[in-house]
């Protein structure tokens, strides 16, 4: 370490000089180097830095550029935000048709509801509304064979039994039925 001490002396205004003293110091290089202890006393031992400090920075270099197509790759996988955007809205479709095929509404109805209200035109609501009306509209029932009539739960009392002899013109049943009617009274 070397230091310097200089006198700067300066008139004034007034014819008198001041004194300005300024301190110097350099530092010379230690470093834990070969050679440290003289900076490049050697040709050789400089070139021999130089050279390594280029492959340092060839070797840092590479390192940069495989970092920098690693980020590119990286950013690659990560998708843009419309991208994202498209995943949300499809997830949300998939969450809606799920909870409707739990709750046992049809796809059918899920879609027309959806147009209804996506719907921006009168005509596209019109056709919305009826598709939606014809999908919740109670069903028809046709049937083809009707039920029988029902059968009476009590059986018919001696009178009515009576009766549908007489009108079948069955004579003897008629006259059973009557006995019948007239042995229960006593």
């Amino acid at each position: 370490m070397a230091d310097e001490t200089t006198d700067n002396r300066q008139p004034t205004t007034d014819g008198q000089s001041t004194t300005t003293t300024t301190e110097r110091t350099t530092t010379e290089r230690t470093t834990d180097q070969p050679g440290a202890d003289q900076p490049f006393a050697d040709l050789d031992a400089a070139n021999k830095e130089i050279k390594k400090l280029r492959e340092e920075n060839a070797n840092r270099r590479v390192s940069n550029r495989t970092l920098t197509e690693q980020i590119g790759d990286l950013q690659k996988q990560v998708p843009t935000a419309d991208v994202q955007a498209q995943i949300a809205d499809l997830q949300g479709q998939l969450q809606r048709f799920q909870a409707a095929g739990e709750a046992g509404v049809s796809p059918e109805l899920l879609r027309a509801s959806q147009e209804l209200a996506q719907a921006t035109t009168p005509d596209a609501m019109r056709a919305a509304q009826e598709k939606l009306a014809r999908l919740t509209a109670p069903a028809t029932t046709t049937t083809r064979n009707p039920a029988p009539p029902r059968q009476p739960t009590a059986p018919p009392s001696l009178d009515e039994q009576i009766q549908a002899a007489e009108s079948s013109k069955n004579v003897r049943e008629a006259m059973r039925l009557k006995t019948q009617k007239i042995v229960g009274q006593k």
